[in-house]
């Protein structure tokens, strides 16, 4: 029992300590509070005298500016007014210039539209007049032209040439016709031109050289000139009986007469090297390679020839240039 009053007392005494301390704290709050409050109000009356001296000193200067805005509107007014007058005299002035202008300009081209329609009546007149004068001298030279070539026609008429020959365009003045010349050897030569080429090999080799002519003539060494053509001849003759048919009339050979022309081939030999010499410059370019035996043709003329010498002039062999 004596300890719950003892508790009780400790606990007493203890809630009087802190309501004391609590009621110390909310004493001075409220001083604090209440001198809060006095420096609000001291500092509000301080503000609202503040202000209403402002407000006194606003309204003086409003006042002020009132007046002086007033004035200026006032200035501005007359300013406006002086200006708009202004702008009216120079767009009066600006139309009265620019009607002025366009009445000269609308002058000058009149003056000028005027000058050029006068020039082109002018041009259109001369025009009219160079037409007719044009028209005359047309029909004058026209007619002067005409008489002019028909005098050149009668001219023409008179000086005309007859056309030329196909002979008078030989290069040769001696292509005489020989039947010792085959036609169709003849006309695969160019007369006007090179025939390089167109003898071949075979038929080259076959010819009779210089060479050969002049080692005969020393006598050591001796070329049958008659039975090597008897021998060509006789195989051309299997391979062209056409040709056969030609040429048995000018060519004469004879199987036994082999004797007689080996006596006269010493006379014919200048013939032979005059012959060769020409084959040997100039006719391995001139002369074609045919299917018929060359020398056969070259020789031929010879055996006739050692047969009857004085009655058939010598065989003539073309070179490129057309010459005999």
């Amino acid at each position: 029992m004596n300890y719950l009053v003892e508790k009780y007392d400790s606990a007493l005494k203890q809630t009087m300590i802190q309501l004391g301390a609590a009621e110390k704290l909310a004493r001075t709050r409220l001083s604090a509070i209440e001198r809060l409050r006095a420096e609000n109000k001291k500092a509000n009356d301080k503000a609202t005298e503040e202000t209403e001296a402002r407000e006194d000193s606003s309204g003086a200067a409003a006042a002020a500016l009132e007046k002086e805005k007033a004035e200026l509107e006032e200035e501005r007014d007359a300013v406006v007014e002086t200006l708009v007058k202004e702008r009216q005299r120079l767009r009066d002035s600006r139309i009265q210039e620019v009607t002025r202008e366009r009445v000269n300009v609308q002058t000058a081209m009149a003056d000028k539209s005027t000058r050029c329609f006068g020039r082109v009546r002018d041009h259109l007149a001369r025009l009219d007049a160079f037409e007719k004068a044009k028209n005359l001298y047309g029909q004058a030279s026209g007619t002067r032209k005409f008489l002019e070539e028909k005098l050149h026609e009668a001219e023409v008429a008179r000086l005309r040439l007859d056309p030329l020959s196909e002979s008078d365009f030989t290069l040769s003045l001696l292509n005489l016709p020989s039947k010792f010349v085959s036609e169709e050897f003849m006309a695969t030569l160019d007369p006007y031109g090179s025939n390089v080429g167109l003898i071949g090999s075979e038929s080259a080799s076959q010819l009779i050289t210089s060479r050969e002519v002049v080692e005969d003539q020393s006598g050591e060494l001796a070329v049958d000139v008659i039975s090597a053509p008897t021998e060509r001849v006789a195989a051309t003759e299997e391979k062209s009986p056409e040709k056969e048919n030609h040429e048995t009339g000018d060519i004469l050979i004879q199987e036994g007469g082999t004797e007689n022309v080996g006596e006269k081939t010493s006379s014919l030999r200048p013939n032979v090297e005059e012959v060769t010499s020409e084959v040997g410059k100039g006719s391995t370019s001139s002369i074609p390679s045919l299917g018929v035996d060359l020398p056969a043709q070259v020789e031929g003329p010879t055996v006739s020839a050692a047969e009857d010498p004085q009655d058939h002039p010598a065989p003539s062999v073309q070179t490129g240039n057309g010459n005999d």
